[in-house]
């Protein structure tokens, strides 16, 4: 391994979760949910306890429409990423990138 590999890596910005308890869910809520969207009553009961208890809304959370999602520069530490990325792809150097649900490793080639 070149020394690059264990050069030091800026420190990105640690954002605090946010926890909240959710309250209880009334039982009707939860089976209007069920009823439809046609989903198992612990979903349906989550979503409900994170606010989507109307089933249009809860539709929308769950499929989203690219047009209707935040501007990705909205996300915390988007400008010090990108910089990473793009120092990745000058240095011809492997990288990854990892989300809430996935993980995904590329090697950017110049063209």
């Amino acid at each position: 391994m070149g020394a690059s590999a264990f050069a030091p890596r800026p420190v990105l910005p640690v954002v605090a979760p946010r926890w909240a308890e959710p309250g209880r869910v009334p039982p009707q809520v939860t089976l209007a949910l069920e009823d439809a969207l046609s989903l198992p009553g612990v979903l349906c009961a989550l979503l409900a306890a994170r606010g989507y208890e109307d089933p249009e809304r809860a539709k929308a959370f769950l499929r989203p429409v690219l047009s209707d999602l935040d501007p990705p520069e909205l996300l915390a530490g988007i400008q010090q990423a990108v910089a990473r990325i793009d120092q990745a792809i000058d240095e011809d150097r492997r990288s990854s990138s990892t989300g809430t649900t996935t993980w995904t490793a590329w090697r950017v080639r110049p063209c």
